[in-house]
């Protein structure tokens, strides 16, 4: 296929993969639309921390009576997934621990919290938690940007 292919992957888990069109075939840069994404990146993770992952997967694992019970009394009031809140602000805002790499061809989002992946996954005695779950409409909102992107730069080169 002429053009180019756009993939989105969670940690090795390919969540999209969609081929655009011929016109894209000279396309060097596609940083301003990656900027959208990771936007809508942190709105997204957002809404997936205020539900409790309810807005992806339909809910957040609840904590074990015994670790419920600590939180509690160390961490009144915490929301779920929320203990320092280094892990929420890396996904939804911007500190040392966020990973927003936005390159002319490549865009990579996400944390380095190193037990996030833990979480994300699941495995063993801790249940799985995804942080980062993308939706059907959010990847389709996705694409729709790059493609709105590609055609403002068509309309720029050749007039409307």
């Amino acid at each position: 296929m002429a053009g180019f292919e756009l993939t989105f992957e969670i940690e090795g888990d390919t969540q999209i993969m969609r081929g655009l069109s011929r016109f894209a075939d000279d396309v060097k840069d596609l940083s301003p639309a990656f900027r959208e994404i990771a936007k809508d990146f942190k709105e997204i993770e957002s809404k997936q921390f205020g539900s409790a992952g309810g807005r992806g997967s339909g809910g957040w694992t609840p904590l074990s009576p015994k670790y419920a019970e600590w939180k509690a009394k160390h961490y009144l009031g915490r929301p779920l997934m929320v203990l320092s809140g280094l892990l929420r602000e890396s996904l939804q805002g911007d500190n040392p621990y966020t990973i927003a790499d936005i390159e002319p061809l490549q865009v990579t989002l996400g944390t380095q919290i190193p037990y996030a992946i833990y979480h994300q996954l699941g495995g063993g005695k801790l249940p799985q938690r995804r942080l980062i779950d993308l939706t059907e409409d959010d990847k389709a909102h996705w694409v729709k940007l790059i493609q709105q992107y590609l055609l403002g730069k068509i309309d720029e080169e050749f007039g409307k």
